[in-house]
């Protein structure tokens, strides 16, 4: 009885380390994932599916009895292709046979006495196939049979009792222990291979969460290069790019661009929190400002020029376009400016209007020189006769008159009617006059200016020459004149245009100017502005009304027709500043009263 009871403790002990080693350490050395095999030794995480479990634990057994005292067999009609097992014996045929035959017997077993020899007892009990039993044996490559259902009796476990006489119950508790293992590594394996399938969909789960997280990280990428090289563009880009904030009633810009910078002047600094307002001046357009107030308040897409102001009060031309961006199309999130400084286009478009009005003038004074040629050709020898003949008739009126005075034949009729003819005669003679007068005018616009005479002047000096050839007009009209001309400045032109071009800028302020004025005042200024020269004409009258100011240079425009205005002096000046000096004439009214006449003409002119 020791030699039994030290036999079970140690089979007891190496079952206990078998399943300690191939069952409970390999589970915690693969993480708890558990993968049941016939080869369990050779895959990572794996362990002993029931059979083989059943197998190995007989050979522990029959390692501990190796007299053969104590045996424990599990076997099978169908075993697995890869395991070297003998044939099934006559007992254990009987046995599978028996249980096959009859699914409600429990156990199977036969002993022998002989004669001569030892006792032998042999028990046996059926193995059922059950659902996890199945699968595997259905889908092993080594299983020699695929059609297993559950309740099948796969095989038979024998414990079998050689040597003296033994009651079975004598081991009644090594069976119970062995039947309570087995159970229990069954049990293992199914909640650990419950808890494998829940891992493995774990795992796929994390896998799927982990492509997409790849994918949405890829797309996240290509955002961020996008965005990236947006923000290249917007920051190295020639136009001003502002962004204003919808959540803001006030508008706020919160960001600008360094274009923007440059063109307007201000910084980041001073323009991020601000509304673009700060950019309004004294000549903003208030239409363009409404313009621009409807389309962010209805939240559409706008474009318009318009004055605004830099940081150091220059103003340039703007050209602005609005759109949204972002949020709904009712209520975008951002509103976007693109800001262009068109200055030098306006600027040449101006150039170009004031070019097209000079052809414009200039094929006026074509056809007026056409015209006056052919008025002057004529009617300028008739005049030239009648005013001979009014003159002659006038002498012999007045002769006759003395000679019947003389002779005492003249009476009071005669005398009458001689007078009267005489003031008739005199009407005629002096309308005759200015007659020729606006023939001579015309022939004035008509002169080829080239005929003048190319030379080289002392400015100063010229100024003082002309004004000595006007003082009998100043003095009409009590008008003051001063020169203010630096010394040594000289200039090339020609000197008969040139002189007609100031002398009529003077007589126009006598003219025009001064009428209430109690100290008339005319100022001539010049001065070297590089290659050119700036003289102004300027009076301290009653300016010229903005009504009138923009035809002032039309020919025969003019205010005074009534008194024998002829609309042709400012004309004249005009004319002979472009196409005689290339350059300019312009006039404008002073804040502080008075018009100013401005004439610019580089230094030395063309000799065509």
């Amino acid at each position: 009885m020791s030699k039994h009871s030290r036999e079970m403790s140690s089979a007891i002990t190496d079952i206990r380390s078998y399943y300690n080693e191939n069952v409970i350490e390999r589970l915690q050395k693969s993480g708890g994932q558990a993968v049941p095999s016939t080869q369990f030794r050779e895959v990572e995480g794996g362990i002993p599916i029931p059979a083989t479990f059943s197998i190995e634990l007989g050979e522990i057994f029959n390692q501990v009895h190796r007299d053969n005292s104590l045996g424990y067999a599990f076997t099978s009609d169908h075993p697995f292709t890869n395991r070297n097992r003998s044939p099934m014996d006559a007992f254990q045929t009987r046995a599978l046979n028996a249980f096959r035959a009859d699914p409600n017997l429990k156990q199977y077993e036969e002993s022998k006495t002989p004669l001569i020899g030892q006792y032998t007892h042999r028990y046996a009990t059926p193995v059922i196939m059950q659902q996890a039993c199945v699968s595997c044996h259905n889908s092993h490559p080594n299983s020699t049979r695929r059609d297993w259902k559950s309740g099948d009796i796969r095989g038979i476990q024998e414990i079998s009792l050689t040597g003296s006489e033994y009651k079975l119950h004598d081991y009644r508790y090594l069976i119970y222990y062995t039947v309570f293992i087995t159970l229990l590594a069954i049990a293992a394996v199914l909640v650990f291979k419950s808890t494998a399938d829940k891992l493995q969909s774990t795992n796929l789960k994390l896998a799927n969460a982990k492509e997409t997280e790849a994918k949405i990280s890829n797309e996240l990428r290509d955002k961020v290069q996008q965005l990236e090289l947006l923000a290249a563009v917007a920051e190295n880009s020639t136009f001003g790019i502002s962004v204003a904030e919808t959540k803001n009633n006030d508008l706020p810009l919160v960001y600008v661009n360094p274009a923007f910078t440059r063109i307007t002047g201000y910084t980041k600094q001073d323009s991020i929190g601000q509304n673009c307002r700060f950019m309004k001046g004294p000549e903003t357009s208030e239409e363009a400002l409404v313009g621009i107030r409807e389309a962010l308040r209805n939240k559409r897409v706008h474009s318009v020029e318009l004055i605004n102001y830099r940081k150091n009060g220059q103003k340039f031309w703007n050209r602005l376009t609005l759109f949204p961006v972002g949020g709904k199309p009712e209520q975008p999130d951002f509103i976007v400016g693109y800001q262009i400084d068109v200055t030098a286009i306006r600027e040449a478009e101006n150039e170009r209007e004031s070019m097209m009005a000079e052809i414009q003038e200039n094929q006026k004074l074509e056809s007026l020189g056409i015209m006056v040629a052919g008025v002057a050709h004529e009617i300028n020898n008739p005049l030239g006769i009648a005013l001979t003949a009014t003159t002659h008739i006038a002498q012999t009126a007045a002769e006759i008159k003395h000679e019947l005075r003389r002779t005492g034949s003249l009476n009071a009729e005669v005398e009458s009617f001689l007078e009267e003819e005489e003031d008739a005669f005199n009407l005629i003679h002096e309308n005759l006059k200015r007659a020729v007068a606006l023939v001579t005018s015309f022939k004035d616009v008509a002169t080829d200016s080239t005929q003048d005479t190319l030379r080289q002047i002392d400015l100063k000096q010229y100024l003082n020459t002309t004004a000595q050839t006007v003082r009998p007009i100043l003095r009409r009209v009590t008008c003051a004149l001063t020169i203010e001309v630096k010394d040594n400045i000289t200039a090339s032109v020609r000197t008969g245009s040139f002189g007609q071009l100031i002398t009529n800028l003077i007589v126009n302020a006598t003219v025009h100017a001064f009428e209430g004025i109690k100290s008339p005042a005319i100022l001539i200024h010049a001065e070297k502005n590089g290659d050119e020269i700036v003289l102004s004409v300027s009076d301290n009258g009653n300016g010229i009304p903005s009504n009138i100011l923009p035809e002032i240079f039309t020919p025969f425009f003019t205010s005074k027709r009534a008194t024998g205005g002829t609309g042709l002096g400012l004309y004249i000046a005009r004319r002979i500043a472009v196409d005689t000096l290339h350059g300019s004439l312009t006039a404008e009214n002073k804040p502080e009263g008075g018009a100013i006449f401005t004439l610019r003409f580089p230094i030395r002119t063309m000799q065509s």
